[in-house]
């Protein structure tokens, strides 16, 4: 797929398509804010894990593409592949190491699903919590033996079911195309956001409350905004 086809810069075209291999490897990092309230000492280890997810998976997804580019001998033809990754994978490892990380490629797919429906729970949740969400009084409710907010979480999970079946598979490719590349922007801009008015805020020491203004930081201020509060 050349700049001149059709679509190539819209929206799931051929660029966002080539991008998102890259761009996958980054995202999820915020998913550590998300779920602030429920970790130990979030003031120090919410900031290390957003930075370290991002210098880990920069490094490790970099070292992927690279070694999956290296390995390809014959582009035209696994440019025209359907699934241009097993396509490789296949040619340099054989039809048997290609179905097994396939299968791991899959899991992890799984997993990431499964962080990103938790991070989203916890977004309804903090939302219902401060009555900015419809049913807000049925959402925000938390389970007292498991601690967690499960109608915001069954809520999410069958949002994404109904997602799944009614869209067709090339609109679904979009949404996801646009759900990897767009968060990138947001935070971006919320970054360059930030920047700009830090002078503005204010600093105190040794917070004993979660305040935005008190983290001077932008992944520290992203974790704030999140950790106001606790479940119990």
């Amino acid at each position: 797929m050349s700049s001149k086809t059709p679509g190539y810069f819209a929206v799931g075209g051929g660029l966002m398509l080539a991008m998102i291999m890259g761009l996958a490897t980054l995202v999820g990092f915020d998913s550590a804010a998300n779920l602030a309230e429920e970790a130990r000492d979030p003031f120090r280890t919410v900031p290390r894990a957003i930075v370290g997810s991002v210098v880990a998976a920069g490094v490790l997804g970099m070292l992927f593409l690279i070694t999956l580019t290296v390995a390809i001998d014959d582009i035209p033809r696994v440019s025209a592949e359907g699934s241009p990754v097993a396509a490789i994978m296949r040619d340099q490892l054989g039809p048997a190491m290609e179905k097994a990380l396939l299968v791991a490629i899959a899991i992890a797919f799984f997993g990431a699903g499964i962080v990103v429906m938790v991070a989203c729970s916890r977004l309804v949740f903090a939302m219902s919590r401060d009555a900015r969400f419809p049913a807000h009084r049925l959402v925000r409710r938390v389970n007292p033996r498991t601690r967690t907010p499960i109608p915001a979480t069954v809520l999410v999970f069958a949002l994404g079911v109904v997602l799944m079946v009614a869209l067709p598979g090339g609109a679904l490719l979009e949404l996801v195309t646009a759900s990897t590349i767009l968060p990138a922007l947001t935070y971006g801009s919320t970054i360059v956001l930030y920047l700009t008015v830090r002078g503005r805020l204010s600093r105190k020491k040794g917070p004993s409350t979660w305040d935005a203004s008190n983290c001077q930081s932008p992944s520290a201020h992203c974790c704030g905004r999140s950790s106001r509060c606790s479940y119990w």
